[in-house]
C-alpha cells in the first residue's frame, strides 16, 4: 500500500513537472508563429496543458477504469475554474475578469455545451456505438471541431489588433528564454516532457487504481478529487505566470479551452476502452460535476461581461461565488 502511494506521488510529480515544460514549450512555439492571445490559450496552451489528462485517458482506457479518467477530466474542469476564480481575487487590483476580450464568451460557450452533451450522454447511458466508439463520442468530437472553428471565426471579427496589442508583450514575456530558442531545442524540449508524462501516467493510473481498490474508494472520487488536481497543476503555473504578467487573455483562453479539450478527451477515453461506450458505465456523479461546471462558467462569463468597476470589501462576488460552488460540487462528490 504504501509502495503504491509512494508510485503515484512520484509519478504525480513528472506529471506536474513534464506538463509545466509542455505548457512554456507550446507557448513559446504559438508566440513565434505569431497567433493571437485568445486562439493561442483556446488551442495551443489548453492541449498542452491537458496532456496529462489525455495520457490518463489513455492509460484508463486500456486498464479498463474508465471512472478514473471521466473523474478526472470533469473533476479538472472544476479545478480549472477555481484557478480562475482565485486568481481573480488574489490578484484584485489587475480585475482580470473585466480585462479581457469578449471573444472568450464564445470559448466559454463551447465549454458549457461540451459539458452539456457529456453531462447528457451520462444521464441517458448512451450505449449505441460503432464498434465499441460510441455514436455519442462522434458527436463529442464534431461540436469540438465546430466550436474550434467558430472560436477561430470569431477572433478574426473582433478588434484583432486590440487583442494582440494587449497580451504580445506580456506573452513573449512568458516564455522570453525559450523564444531565443532555435526550433530544434523547442521540439525536443516538447518531446521529451510529453514522453516523460506517456511513460508516468500508465503508472500513476496502475497505482491509483490499486489505491482506489485497497481504500475502498470509489475511482469517480478518487479522479476528481487526487488525479484531478494533479492534472489541474499545469493550468495553475501557466496562470499564475500569465497572470502577474498581465496576459489576462492567456489565462482565460487556457482554461476555457483546457474544459473544452478535457470533454473532447472522452471521445479518446471510449477509443481505449473496448468494452463498449464509456456514456453506459460511467459514474452518474460525474453528470452532477458536469452541471456545476456548466453553472460556474456561465457565471465566471456573467462576471466577464458585466464590466463594473465596483468591488465589494476588495473582492468580486462573483469569484467567491464561483469558489464555493466549486468546493461543493467537491463536497458532493465526496458525499455520494
Amino acid at each position: 500500500m504504501i509502495e503504491q502511494w509512494l508510485l503515484f506521488t512520484a509519478t504525480a510529480i513528472i506529471i506536474v513537472i513534464a506538463g509545466i515544460f509542455i505548457s512554456y514549450f507550446g507557448n513559446a512555439i504559438a508566440v513565434r508563429t505569431g497567433l493571437g492571445g485568445l486562439w493561442i490559450g483556446v488551442v495551443l496552451i489548453a492541449f498542452a496543458t491537458s496532456l496529462p489528462e489525455l495520457t490518463t485517458a489513455v492509460s484508463a482506457g486500456r486498464l479498463g477504469v474508465p471512472n478514473l479518467s471521466a473523474g478526472d477530466l470533469f473533476g479538472s474542469g472544476i479545478y480549472n475554474l477555481a484557478i480562475l476564480a482565485a486568481l481573480d481575487l488574489i490578484y484584485y487590483r489587475r480585475k482580470m475578469l473585466k480585462s479581457v476580450t469578449l471573444g472568450h464568451v464564445v470559448s466559454g460557450g463551447l465549454a458549457i455545451v461540451m459539458t452539456a452533451a457529456a453531462a447528457i450522454f451520462i444521464i441517458l447511458r448512451s450505449d449505441y456505438s460503432i464498434a465499441w466508439i460510441s455514436w455519442s463520442s462522434l458527436i463529442l468530437l464534431l461540436i469540438y471541431i465546430d466550436g474550434i472553428w467558430l472560436v477561430k471565426r470569431n477572433e478574426e471579427a473582433i478588434s484583432k489588433k486590440r487583442l494582440e496589442s494587449r497580451t504580445k508583450k506580456a506573452e513573449v514575456k512568458v516564455s522570453a528564454f525559450l523564444l531565443e530558442r532555435p526550433w530544434w531545442q523547442l521540439g525536443l524540449g516538447m518531446t521529451a516532457a510529453a514522453l516523460a508524462i506517456f511513460i508516468a501516467a500508465p503508472l500513476m493510473i496502475t497505482a491509483a487504481n490499486k489505491i482506489s481498490l485497497a481504500t475502498g474508494l470509489k475511482e469517480t472520487f478518487f479522479g476528481t478529487l487526487l488525479i484531478a488536481f494533479v492534472t489541474s497543476l499545469p493550468e495553475l503555473a501557466v496562470s499564475v505566470t500569465a497572470v502577474r504578467l498581465g496576459a489576462f487573455d492567456l489565462v482565460v483562453g487556457n482554461i476555457f479551452g483546457s474544459n473544452s479539450f478535457n470533454m473532447a478527451t472522452l471521445v479518446v477515453l471510449d477509443i481505449f476502452y473496448t468494452k463498449g461506450s464509456i456514456f453506459a458505465v460511467i459514474s452518474p456523479i460525474n453528470a452532477i460535476t458536469g452541471l456545476f461546471i456548466i453553472l460556474i462558467t456561465t457565471l465566471a462569463l456573467m462576471g466577464l461581461v458585466f464590466h463594473s468597476e465596483k468591488r465589494y470589501l476588495f473582492v468580486e462576488p462573483d469569484a467567491v461565488l464561483i469558489l464555493i460552488l466549486c468546493g461543493l460540487a467537491m463536497f458532493l462528490v465526496w458525499r455520494f
